[in-house]
C-alpha cells in the first residue's frame, strides 16, 4: 500500500514539474524614426526582446526608454490591446483580454525606434 501511495506522489510530481510555462520568443524588427532597419551587431544588445506564454506578454530592455506604446492586433488589421508605458526598463508584462486565437502582431513604438514582430496563439 506504502509503495503505490509513493508511487502516485511521484507520479504527480513528475506530471506537475513538466507543465511549467514555457515562454515563447517573438522575434522583433527595429526601425528608426526615418524607417529604416536597426542591425545592432554588438556582443550585447541593447534591443528589446519579447516573448509570451499564452496571452501574457513579457518586454524585456536592457536600456531604458521613455514614452512609450505597446500595440497588439490580428492577422485582419484589428487593434485587440493598446498600453502606454511611461518608461520601460527592464521586464514589463502584460495580459492579453480575451482569449485571441491565429496569427498576431505587436508592435512597440518608442521615441525614436519602432519595434515589430508576429506571434501565434
Amino acid at each position: 500500500m506504502k509503495t503505490k501511495l509513493l508511487g502516485l506522489a511521484l507520479l504527480g510530481l513528475t506530471l506537475c514539474t513538466s507543465a511549467k510555462a514555457i515562454q515563447k520568443q517573438i522575434v522583433l524588427q527595429c526601425t528608426d524614426y526615418k524607417n529604416e532597419l536597426v542591425q545592432d551587431n554588438r556582443s550585447l544588445s541593447l534591443l528589446l526582446t519579447a516573448s509570451h506564454d499564452g496571452n501574457v506578454i513579457t518586454i524585456c530592455s536592457e536600456k531604458t526608454l521613455e514614452e512609450v506604446c505597446v500595440y497588439v492586433g490580428d492577422a485582419h488589421g484589428n487593434i485587440l490591446h493598446t498600453e502606454y508605458v511611461g518608461t520601460l526598463s527592464g521586464d514589463y508584462t502584460f495580459i492579453l483580454d480575451g482569449q485571441p486565437k491565429g496569427t498576431l502582431w505587436l508592435v512597440i513604438q518608442a521615441e525614436e525606434e519602432s519595434y515589430e514582430g508576429t506571434f501565434s496563439l
